[in-house]
């Protein structure tokens, strides 16, 4: 299904050699040199109290902690994924089956965006964006060497119809660009206008985005810092609205927890992209 959205380096990739050995690991008695994997028995922390404000304390066990500082599969720590794919399930409900998606665990959002473009994105490709944007997105988009193109805003956030309009116009007004297939969007709390989405805006540019054949990437770092209870319906995803697995969500712990730990990125379906 995404073969014509990724890019050639995308098409280049190989499997890790390393990362092929990892279940020849689990084999009971099998001790390895090939991964290169310290003896988790010398690792110097054999287990993690963390208190927290409120005076609870969060336990990891010497079985845990040994997981937790081992290598691990290149998606992140199977607990965690468990976790952040549960936690994914139950905040947005998606219309996916739950074997259409998975999740992966990056060190921030931005981390992960920038190994989505990398997937997806040949220098000299386009890619839309809401005017203004994020200026570490733009950072991303000048490393991968793709042009952005701005869509105007107002106080509701990207404005359907002109989407519409620069996608129906593209190959007059850009005839020797290649037609975006990716859209970038900050749906809450939009940085820097702090626009949000109306759920009847984002049912318009999901709907644009399948007429277009565009991959909706949904860098969403505010979603969970809802100060007004009657936000929740507004707050409903692209990734809730997804019916076909064109949507890539990033979440971050950084808003909500600490800028130092492990954040979450849920691509759609990033098991078979990558």
């Amino acid at each position: 299904m995404y073969r014509r959205f990724l890019s050639k380096r995308a098409h280049s990739i190989k499997p890790s050699p390393i990362r092929m050995l990892t279940p020849l690991l689990k084999i009971p008695g099998m001790i390895s040199l090939g991964a290169g994997y310290p003896n988790p028995s010398m690792f110097p922390i054999s287990s993690l109290n963390v208190t927290l404000k409120d005076g609870s304390e969060i336990n990891f066990n010497e079985e845990i902690t040994k997981e937790m500082l081992q290598y691990c599969p290149s998606f992140g720590l199977p607990s965690f994924i468990k976790w952040a794919k549960h936690h994914m399930a139950t905040r947005h409900t998606p219309k996916l089956q739950d074997t259409a998606w998975n999740v992966c665990i990056t060190n921030g959002s931005q981390e992960a965006l920038f190994k989505s473009l990398d997937i997806l994105i040949d220098p000299g490709d386009s890619i839309l964006t809401e005017n203004p944007t994020y200026s570490g997105a733009l950072c991303c988009f000048h490393l991968v060497g793709a042009r952005s193109f701005g869509v105007p805003t107002d106080h509701h956030g990207l404005i359907p119809d002109r989407l519409s309009d620069i996608l129906n116009q593209w190959e007059t007004t850009h005839p020797s660009i290649p037609k975006p297939k990716l859209l970038y969007t900050v749906p809450t709390g939009q940085n820097p206008s702090g626009a949000t989405l109306t759920l009847q805006r984002k049912e318009s540019i999901y709907r644009i985005a399948k007429e277009h054949d565009l991959l909706i990437l949904e860098d969403d770092p505010y979603w969970h810092l809802k100060l007004l209870p009657d936000l929740e319906p507004e707050l409903k995803s692209f990734f809730n609205l997804d019916e076909d697995g064109r949507v890539l969500r990033f979440d971050s712990l950084s808003k909500v927890l600490s800028l130092s730990l492990i954040h979450i990125s849920e691509p759609t379906r990033q098991a078979e992209i990558s």
